[in-house]
C-alpha cells in the first residue's frame, strides 16, 4: 500500500484554508455583479414598459379630443410598438388590468441561464405589454466586468499555493528527516545523525536532540547486549556440557555439545521429550540423576540435571537440561577401584606368599628325599611326581602373586608395534592352526609406541591366548595397530569372534583369580592390566555374548606423550 506523504497532508489543509476564502470572495463578488447587472436590465425593461403605457394613454386621450376612431388609435399604437421590438402585445379580458409591472421567472432557462417575463396591463386598451429577458451567468458583458476580479482571485490563489508549498516543505522536511532516521534505526542503520535537523530551536529541534541521545544510549546498550550474547554463544559452543532447552510446545534447542551427544545416542532426546509431558507439579523441583545409555560403542554414562525455566510472574514456561558425558570418569573410577582392589590383594598376596613359600619348599624337598630313599612301586613314584608338579604349579601361582604385589621394573623405549606383534604371533601360529583360528594382522609399519618391549610382548601373548581359548570351535583373531597423531596415543586392538562375555563377567575380568576357563589361574588379565598401567597405558574392553570380545590398548607414542583426551 502506497503511503501518503506528510507534505501533502500539510499542504492540502493549508490550500483549503487559503483558497477557500479567495474562492468564496470571488464567487460572492461575481454573484453581486451578476445581481446588479440583472437588476439594471429589470429597471430598463420597466422603463420601456411604462414609457409604452404612457404613450398609449396619451394616444387614447388625444384620440378622444381629435375624435379618432378606435381602429385609427390601434393602428397608431401598433406602429409605435413596432419601433420597440422587445415589447410584445398580448390581448387580455376587459377589467383585468394592473397598473404595476409584474415579473415572472420561466422554468426552461437551464442551470446556467435565467429567463424572465415582465408584464404590464394597459388600462382602456385591453392590452398587456410583455418584455422577455434572458440572463446567462457567463454572459460576455458580465465577463468583461468581472475579468479584473477574476484576475485578482487567480493571482491570489497562485500566491497562496506557492506560499503553502513553501510552508509545507519547511514543516515537512524535518519531519521527513526524523521519519527516515527512525526507519534507519529499525533497519539497523544507525549512522544517520548528520541528517537530523540540528539547527532548529523549536519543538522539532528538541525532539531531534532527544532522539540523538536516545539512539546513543540504545547503541551503547545494544553493544553491551551484543557482547553479552557473543559471550553466551561462545560459552554454549565451547562448553563440554550439553544444554537442551524446551519451551513448552516449541521445538527444543541444543548447543553443539548436546547435538554431538544426541547423534551418538538418539534415545537421549526421546527421554528428554518424555519429561515435557509431565505435570507442572512434577517439574517444579530440580532433578539430578545418571542415565545409562547403550550404543554401538558400548555403555555410556550421562550426568543429567533438570530445572524449570521461569518467565513473567515466576511462572514455569519450559525446562532446562544439562548433559555431561561422564563415561570416561566412570571408566577412570572403575580403573582406580580396580587398582585399589589389586593393590589390596597384592599386599595380602605378598604376605601370604612369604608365609606359604617356606613350608612349600620344605614339602617339595621332603617329597624329593622320600622318593629317593624309599623303595616305591611305579604307581607310588607317579604319586610323588604329581606332588612335586603341583608344588611347582603352586609356586608359580605364588610367583605371579608376588608380581602383582610388587612394582615391576620397566625399561621403556621406542618400539615399533609391527616388530613386537610379528615376534609374538610367530609363537602362536601353531596353536592357531590346531584350534582352527585364522590370524589377521593389520599393523601400520610406521606406528611406534613408548613401552617396555618384554612387557608389551607379555601383554599381547596373554590377550591372544585368552582369545584363542574363547574360540574352541575356531574363529577369527584380528590384531590392529596404528598411531593416533591427532589424539597423541598409539593404539593396539586385539579382537576375536569367540563366545564373548555378558556385563557381569565383563566387570570381573581384571579381578585376580577370576576366570571362565577350567584350566586358568585367573591372573592373566590382572597382569595385563598391571603391566599396561605401569607403562602409562590404558586397557579398554568391549564384548557381546556370542559375538566376540575386543581389547583396546592405548600407550603414549613418545616418552613425553600424553594421554588421550576427548574433545567436542
Amino acid at each position: 500500500m502506497k503511503k501518503k506523504s506528510i507534505e501533502r497532508k500539510i499542504m492540502f489543509p493549508f490550500l483549503l484554508l487559503v483558497l477557500f476564502p479567495s474562492l468564496v470572495i470571488g464567487a460572492v463578488s461575481y454573484w453581486t455583479v451578476y445581481t446588479v447587472y440583472r437588476n439594471i436590465n429589470f429597471d430598463y425593461a420597466e422603463k420601456q414598459l411604462y414609457s409604452a403605457a404612457s404613450f398609449l394613454e396619451w394616444l387614447r386621450s388625444e384620440g378622444e379630443i381629435k375624435r379618432w376612431s378606435p381602429e385609427q388609435q390601434r393602428e397608431i399604437a401598433l406602429s409605435y410598438l413596432a419601433q420597440h421590438p422587445s415589447i410584445i402585445v398580448r390581448e387580455i379580458e376587459s377589467g383585468q388590468s394592473s397598473k404595476e409591472v409584474s415579473r415572472y421567472r420561466q422554468k426552461d432557462g437551464g442551470w446556467w441561464r435565467e429567463r424572465w417575463l415582465m408584464l404590464l396591463d394597459v388600462e382602456g386598451w385591453d392590452w398587456q405589454l410583455a418584455y422577455p429577458l434572458s440572463f446567462s451567468y457567463f454572459t460576455e458583458p458580465l465577463m468583461d466586468i468581472q475579468k479584473n476580479t477574476m484576475l485578482v482571485v487567480l493571482i491570489t490563489s497562485l500566491v497562496a499555493v506557492e506560499i503553502t508549498i513553501i510552508l509545507a516543505h519547511h514543516l515537512s522536511k524535518p519531519l521527513k528527516q526524523l521519519a527516515q532516521f527512525c526507519q534507519g534505526i529499525s533497519e539497523g542503520i544507525n549512522k544517520m545523525t548528520h541528517d537530523l535537523p540540528n539547527k532548529r530551536k523549536d519543538e522539532i529541534g528538541i525532539l531531534s536532540d532527544s532522539l540523538k541521545k536516545m539512539v546513543n544510549k540504545l547503541e551503547e546498550k545494544n553493544y553491551r547486549l551484543l557482547a553479552m550474547t557473543q559471550l553466551n554463544d561462545t560459552i554454549l559452543k565451547s562448553t563440554h556440557l550439553g544444554i537442551v532447552t524446551l519451551h513448552n510446545e516449541e521445538k527444543e534447542t541444543l548447543n553443539p555439545a548436546a547435538m554431538h551427544m544426541v547423534e551418538q545416542h538418539p534415545a537421549l532426546l526421546e527421554r528428554i521429550r518424555q519429561l515435557r509431558d509431565r505435570s507442572s507439579q512434577e517439574i517444579n523441583g530440580r532433578m539430578e540423576e545418571t542415565w545409562v545409555m547403550e550404543g554401538e560403542q558400548g555403555t555410556s554414562f550421562y550426568a543429567v540435571s533438570r530445572s524449570p525455566m521461569r518467565g513473567e510472574n515466576d511462572q514455569a514456561n519450559g525446562l532446562l537440561f544439562t548433559l555431561e558425558d561422564i563415561t570416561q570418569r566412570k571408566r577412570i573410577e572403575e580403573k582406580l577401584e580396580r587398582m585399589d582392589r589389586l593393590a589390596s590383594l597384592g599386599e595380602l598376596a605378598a604376605g601370604l606368599a612369604h608365609e606359604i613359600r617356606n613350608p612349600l619348599a620344605g614339602i617339595k624337598t621332603t617329597s624329593q628325599i622320600l622318593r629317593k630313599r624309599l623303595f616305591l612301586t611305579q604307581e607310588n613314584k607317579d604319586l610323588f611326581e604329581g606332588i612335586i608338579v603341583e608344588i611347582d604349579r603352586l609356586n608359580q601361582i605364588i610367583t605371579n602373586l608376588l608380581r602383582l604385589a610388587q612394582p615391576v621394573k620397566t625399561e621403556p623405549r621406542l618400539v615399533k608395534i609391527n616388530q613386537v606383534v610379528q615376534s609374538t604371533t610367530s609363537l602362536l601360529r601353531k596353536i592357531c592352526e590346531e584350534q582352527r583360528v585364522r590370524l589377521v594382522l593389520n599393523i601400520n609399519p610406521k606406528a611406534e609406541v613408548w613401552i617396555d618391549p618384554d612387557h608389551f610382548r607379555q601383554i599381547l601373548l596373554n590377550l591372544c591366548l585368552n582369545a584363542i581359548k574363547a574360540m574352541p570351535h575356531g574363529g577369527l583373531l584380528i590384531i590392529r595397530g596404528d598411531c593416533r597423531e591427532t589424539d597423541s596415543y598409539s593404539e593396539v586392538v586385539v579382537e576375536d569372534t569367540g563366545v564373548g562375555m555378558d556385563d557381569n563377567t565383563l566387570k570381573k575380568i581384571f579381578n585376580p583369580f577370576f576366570t571362565t576357563f577350567a584350566d586358568g589361574t585367573g591372573l592373566g588379565l590382572s597382569i595385563v592390566h598391571q603391566l599396561a598401567v605401569q607403562n602409562r597405558g590404558e586397557v579398554e574392553v568391549r564384548s557381546q555374548l556370542g559375538k566376540g570380545t575386543c581389547f583396546t590398548l592405548k600407550f603414549p607414542p613418545t616418552e613425553e606423550g600424553r594421554f588421550w583426551t576427548k574433545e567436542f
